[in-house]
């Protein structure tokens, strides 16, 4: 499997995870045990740091495969401009294009 062959699985996964589970899948992905609660704090903190960090420094942001936007909307709250390069399950999962 090459490295393109891999990307692409892992992305079809996720967006027919998405497409499965709908409004459970934040639940799924990072709610339904205490491992995923974790890294779901872990990767929030790092991203709010990243961001209290460079407040003020960053005004535009491009986010590629932003999934089904679980950090979309954390990452919007700090920006001018949060462009999305959209993938099916952001759609899938019912937000909105930015």
């Amino acid at each position: 499997m090459t490295k393109s062959d891999l990307t692409e699985t892992t992305k079809q996964h996720y967006e027919d995870l998405v497409g499965q589970l709908g409004e459970k899948y934040f639940h799924h992905r990072w709610g339904d045990h205490p491992v995923k609660r974790s890294h779901y704090q872990h990767t929030r903190r790092a991203i709010e740091t990243i961001f209290a960090v460079k407040i003020g420094q960053v005004n535009e942001l491009l986010e590629v495969g932003c999934g089904s936007g679980i950090w979309t909307e954390l990452c919007d709250r700090e920006m001018r401009s949060l462009y999305n390069y959209l993938s099916e399950s952001y759609l899938i999962y019912g937000k909105k294009e930015i």
